[in-house]
């Protein structure tokens, strides 16, 4: 049993288990429920009003009747009047020595007179049909609180295993399509790990490339400085094979000089052998000037400038001259 509550207080007492068939009794009515397992579906019905339709209808007729009493004046002829609330009892109610009223003010009155109320002269109306209403209240709590207690399992139901299907085969695809993301991400991490690799592999092929650039630049600055001395050094090789070409020429110069020079001489003595009557004695006491030329080969001076004897003989230049 569950209670509800409103605003004013308790506004409904609901008989039977949540998910099961269950009974709401309130100011509203009775109402009768069931869901719908493994849906969330779920239906009521009403089945009775809070108050009968007769009691209502009686109530009114009893407001009214009070408000026409109150504007009836009281007139000294006897008027009987019976008034029926209800048509199941028109033979029970009769409402006698009621106040007499004026026949103008009958006859200009709308519809039947209801009987007044309050008093000696009222009599309470009876309502026979509560006790039946709340006899089916209680017999339907009674049928709620049986099918609410019964043992009903809603996983017996087919809407219940077709949705436990359903279920099952959306976790199968979950676990997957998981197990697939689980590959694709460990999949990732590998070329992730890859292009780490790849990575670091680059900047160290860049920083080898920019030492072997810095080394070919080292080197060849280093080759140009070796052609620039090996230039340098083909430039004095040069020099040298000049000088000593000139050298060469000039002792080849002085040597056939030298030569000339011998052959002149040989070629002197042996006119001189051939005529020595004619060639006088190449003695003489004179003065001669080094170096200057002489005409008789073989002849002695004695220097004018020292005292070392000079002798005519054939100079480098072919010619006779005055030699130490």
């Amino acid at each position: 049993m569950r209670v509800n509550l409103g605003k004013n207080g308790i506004s409904s007492v609901t008989f039977g288990k949540r998910g099961a068939p269950h009974v709401t009794v309130g100011k509203r009515g009775t109402y009768v429920g069931a869901s719908v397992p493994g849906t969330g579906i779920s239906y009521s019905q009403k089945i009775s009003d809070e108050k009968p339709a007769k009691a209502k209808k009686a109530k009114k007729n009893t407001k009214r009747s009070k408000a026409d009493a109150a504007q009836l004046p009281l007139t000294t002829s006897p008027v009987e009047t019976t008034v029926m609330p209800y048509p199941s009892d028109a033979d029970k109610l009769t409402l006698t020595n009621t106040p007499s009223v004026s026949t103008n003010e009958l006859s200009n009155s709308n519809g039947p007179t209801d009987p007044p109320t309050g008093g000696k002269h009222t009599k309470k109306s009876k309502q026979p049909g509560s006790w039946k209403r709340w006899i089916v209240i209680i017999l339907v709590a009674v049928v709620a609180l049986a099918i609410g207690n019964m043992s009903a399992d809603p996983t017996q139901s087919s809407q219940y295993k077709q949705l436990e299907q359903q279920l099952t085969s959306q976790k199968q695809h979950n676990n997957k399509l998981q197990r697939q993301v689980d590959e694709l991400n460990r999949k990732l991490d590998d070329i992730q790990d890859l292009k780490d690799q790849l990575e670091q592999q680059k900047a160290e092929q860049d920083s080898q490339q920019k030492q072997l650039d810095q080394q070919q630049s080292e080197q060849e600055q280093k080759q140009q400085e070796q052609d620039q001395k090996q230039q340098e050094q083909d430039q004095r090789q040069t020099q040298l094979d000049e000088r000593e070409k000139n050298i060469a020429q000039r002792e080849e110069a002085k040597k056939q000089a030298q030569e000339q020079q011998l052959a002149q001489v040989a070629q002197q003595q042996s006119q001189a052998a051939q005529s020595p009557a004619q060639a006088p004695a190449a003695t003489s006491l004179g003065r001669a000037h080094g170096g200057a030329f002489c005409s008789s080969a073989g002849a002695t001076a004695q220097s004018d400038r020292s005292s070392s004897i000079l002798t005519c003989r054939t100079a480098s230049d072919g010619r006779l001259r005055w030699m130490r």
